[in-house]
């Protein structure tokens, strides 16, 4: 070996030129690489955050919209509780009318028709109205039925609550081929 060839420690290394420029151009390439990466993961990055701020403005812009939407309404909001109070004491009002009412149309029925009130006992108006109907087309009084506005004949007489009703069923009878 000749000592032209040889190193020596701490000598620097001969790389010929043609190497470096190969070397450069190859890193240069590269960088132009990482560049273009760079410029557009940069790029898409500004894209996504312009997106990401229009619709943080819409969603500001919409926010705004609901708030003042929320102040308009608000009166009717008092407003809306003031008619729920008023309802909750219409509907009070109405239940202990309603409960007055059922007493005394119980105390109607025993003092005009003699019904036990303990036979009262858990009807509501709609059945009270219903037994004084019945009542009525019965007869009864608060002595009992009568059985003298006929007469005594024994049948069924012009002047009873019942001779009108009785006619009436005959006729219904007849008008379906019945006979009785």
């Amino acid at each position: 070996m000749s000592n032209e060839n040889a190193q020596t420690s701490g000598e620097p290394k001969m790389v010929p030129e043609s190497d470096l420029i190969a070397a450069k151009k190859g890193l240069e390439k590269q960088l132009e690489e990482v560049q273009s990466a760079s410029s557009k993961t940069i790029a898409d990055l500004r894209t996504e955050k312009d997106k990401t701020y229009q619709d943080l403005l819409v969603e500001r812009t919409a926010k705004g919209q609901l708030e003042s939407k929320v102040k308009e309404l608000e009166p009717f909001k008092t407003q809306a509780a003031d008619l729920l109070n008023l309802f909750n004491t219409g509907v009070t009002n109405y239940n202990s009318l309603e409960e007055k009412m059922l007493t005394l149309r119980k105390d109607l029925i025993t003092t005009k028709y003699g019904v036990g009130s303990d036979k009262l006992e858990g009807k509501k108006l709609a059945d009270l109205d219903n037994l004084e109907d019945a009542l009525k087309v019965a007869g009864v009084t608060a002595g009992g039925r009568n059985y003298d506005m006929g007469g005594g004949t024994g049948g069924s007489a012009a002047g009873t609550p019942f001779a009108h009703e009785l006619d009436e069923l005959k006729e219904a009878k007849a008008a379906r081929g019945i006979k009785e």
